[in-house]
């Protein structure tokens, strides 16, 4: 029994022994390690970059592992019982951009790290009327040295996106709404935009406007639009009629209209005259009576007065020819004809021709006569304007 009782104490103490031995063999202490396996020192300094001086405080990992150290402050680090391997080793520190490392340690390895100061730029988004910026919005962003920021514009009906101005050297496209900037420096950009109007054009009867035809087409702001309307055959161009106070000529066919608002505007047609015709000769004394107005007025097949004729006549006197006339209507169709101190007697007058641009004359005097009986014993008498008389012919 006692012998028993020896040996399982004895046993008892040879597992113990064991135990403490194999913990021992699998830690980070004094003994060496398992088979297969060996502790390797790492160790290094962390610098800045652009000045070499030394970092403190600086942390190193290895990644996917326990293993860590903070850098002194004369910017060493050291991890040591690092096993044999291939590891991403990274230094970071606040206000430096993280640096890592591929390393393949088999013997005591020294790895340094030079960190890029961690720089950040400034970016003030303003816009114009008619348009805000939606991304990032407006105002004054911090970002990260080459970061990349999205910016979007977006314009409120009406007006629509023009272009990014301001410091615009790394947006990819200053024509696009929806872009990208790239942060390398303080910037300050501005989205802009323009206010966008409605042209509805259209037609009477009797052409169409060709230039830029009929229906409606959006202009921006100020934009001088070219018109032209056409008539068909047997019509001629009258006016433009609607918003036409900015329309540079109402009257010309071919014109243009400036774009300051939305406007709706028609081209007028009417049928084309072709002919000119005599509408009246009269009679009108002036002068105490002793002078002679004769008042030729033309129009043309629609009844409108004719303007710039040529026209010329000749006056009979008691049916023997008297004098010739010639002259150019005026604005109201109108060419007077002056006789001084004419004889008593009777007067008829002929038109002989009638030129008229784009008319035909249709050869035709009306009807009309003057008799003049000189007065006796009244030496003046009041200018009086001459019923027409039947037609006393040569």
């Amino acid at each position: 029994m006692i012998s028993t009782i020896k040996w399982v104490g004895a046993a008892f103490l040879i597992f113990v022994l064991t135990l403490g031995l194999l913990g021992c063999g699998g830690g980070q202490g004094d003994y060496p390690p398992a088979t297969g396996y060996r502790y390797i020192e790492i160790e290094g300094t962390v610098t800045d970059k652009d000045t070499d001086g030394l970092l403190g405080g600086a942390t190193v990992i290895i990644e996917g592992t326990d293993w860590s150290a903070t850098t002194e402050d004369d910017g060493n680090y050291s991890i040591s019982d690092v096993e044999a391997g291939t590891y991403n080793i990274t230094a970071s520190k606040s206000g430096y951009i993280d640096q890592t490392e591929t390393v393949t340690v088999e013997d005591d390895t020294t790895v340094g790290f030079e960190l890029i100061e961690l720089v950040q730029y400034d970016l003030m988004i303003g816009s114009t009327a008619g348009i805000s910026v939606t991304t990032p919005g407006e105002g004054t962003f911090t970002y990260d040295a080459g970061s990349v920021v999205d910016l979007v514009a977006t314009p409120v009906d009406g007006y629509r996106f023009v272009e990014w101005t301001g410091d615009v050297g790394t947006i990819a496209d200053v024509g696009a709404s929806a872009t990208i900037i790239t942060m390398s420096g303080d910037y300050s950009i501005m989205a802009s935009s323009v206010a966008v109007y409605n042209l509805t054009i259209s037609s009477t009867e009797g052409g169409s406007v060709t230039t830029p035809g009929e229906g409606t087409f959006a202009y921006d702001d100020e934009t001088v639009v070219d018109l032209v309307a056409t008539p068909v055959d047997g019509y001629r161009f009258v006016e433009w009629t609607g918003d036409v106070g900015t329309i540079a000529d109402v009257a010309a066919a071919a014109t243009n209209i400036t774009m300051s608002g939305n406007y709706s505007i028609t081209a007028s047609f009417a049928i084309e005259a072709t002919e000119v015709k005599v509408d009246s000769i009269t009679y009108k004394t002036f002068g105490s009576g002793k002078h002679l107005n004769i008042i030729v007025s033309l129009v043309d097949d629609l009844g409108d007065p004719v303007t710039g004729a040529s026209v010329s006549a000749m006056l009979y006197h008691n049916g023997e020819k008297y004098e010739e006339f010639k002259g150019t209507t005026d604005l109201d169709g109108i060419v007077t004809f002056k006789v001084h101190k004419h004889e008593p007697g009777c007067y008829y007058t002929e038109v002989t021709s009638v030129a008229a641009e784009g008319l035909k004359w249709d050869g035709v005097t009306p009807k009309n006569r003057y008799c003049y009986k000189e007065p006796i014993g009244i030496e003046e008498i009041p200018d009086q304007m001459v019923v027409l008389q039947p037609m006393l012919m040569p």
